[in-house]
């Protein structure tokens, strides 16, 4: 019962952070600002936002279904499907989106949810290593226009970009040799039970899942950018797309305070598409709605799947740790 009251508290901390966030970025832009950008807002390009949804649903789908599949062969894609929808409902809800561990693990047909939790942070770090490595370039861009002298902070930052970059590209594609390192590690040699997993992964299987993660990715992108053209139609697009990937390199590098990060993606939005020429009121409100979209939507669709979970099953035996044949 501690552990459930702890975790409300720390939920309820992260909501009223995210709600004291967007009111001070509201009070920042204005409201009026931003009312009259939505009163002018195209809906066209807003239902464009909205069919890339189930695009992206889907890209992500098949990413997690063939992550999940060398270690649960037995899981079929509609399983793959309801285990995901359930980890964005109880990720919406849970501190730091730590939900969407139990809520993936306990939708699908395996004994050791400890493994399957590792997996979903497989498939974070995956779509990490894409937006660091592309928000270097609208990184880069931002102080090329914002800054053409980098304060020490902003060569911190693109080092951090860097290193996330060169260490999770050696990690994700050479998983097997991971996998061996780590084990030598004394603080993580007592979870290395559920790192075995990484054995049965190629460097071409990676390579695959890092390639989907590269068109989920270019879709999630796109959806903010039509979003952005719903409010200012006339802005480049490859100014719209650096300044993009400027706010979701700056949404990885900042830790998750707000629930899930409410405030903060408005805040890079505002910040970092500003020194792009894009007025403050657009650029919160195409977050926003980004927000609304992406994240609410889904949480909402997952709701009943959230019911289905097998919290008192325990599905029989599977052999995890014996690697695929080459």
């Amino acid at each position: 019962m501690g552990d459930v009251k702890t975790s409300f508290k720390y939920t309820l901390l992260k909501a009223i952070l995210a709600a004291v966030a967007v009111g001070y970025l509201a009070y920042v832009v204005k409201p009026a600002d931003m009312l009259a950008a939505v009163a002018s807002a195209r809906p066209a390009w807003i239902g464009a936002a909205l069919l890339l949804l189930p695009v992206n649903l889907l890209l992500e789908t098949v990413g997690w279904h063939r992550l999940v599949s060398p270690v649960a062969p037995s899981t079929r894609w509609r399983t793959a499907a309801a285990s995901l929808l359930a980890g964005h409902t109880l990720g919406f809800i849970s501190p730091a989106g730590l939900g969407a561990y139990a809520g993936r693990a306990y939708a699908l047909p395996h004994p050791r949810r400890g493994v399957l939790m590792a997996l979903v942070y497989t498939d974070r770090l995956l779509a990490m290593l894409i937006g660091v490595t592309a928000g270097l370039l609208g990184f880069l861009a931002y102080l090329d226009v914002a800054t053409p002298e980098p304060a020490a902070m902003w060569l911190g930052a693109l080092m951090v970009g860097a290193v996330i970059v060169l260490s999770l590209s050696a990690i994700l594609l050479f998983p097997r040799l991971s996998y061996r390192l780590v084990s030598r590690v004394a603080f993580i040699r007592r979870f290395r039970h559920r790192l075995r997993f990484l054995r049965r992964y190629r460097t071409t299987a990676m390579v695959g899942l890092i390639s989907l993660a590269t068109v989920r990715y270019a879709v999630y992108t796109t959806q903010f950018v039509l979003l952005l053209y719903a409010f200012s139609p006339d802005l480049p697009v490859t100014t719209a797309y650096l300044g993009v990937s400027a706010v979701f390199f700056a949404k990885y590098l900042i830790p998750p305070v707000t629930l899930m990060d409410l405030g903060i993606r408005e805040g890079a939005a505002v910040f970092f598409l500003g020194a792009f020429g894009v007025s403050q009121a657009i650029s919160f409100d195409a977050a926003f709605l980004l927000f609304c979209i992406n994240l609410l939507g889904p949480a909402l669709f997952g709701v009943p799947f959230v019911f289905s979970l097998q919290l008192g099953k325990k599905p029989g035996p599977v052999n995890v740790f014996q690697p695929t044949a080459s």
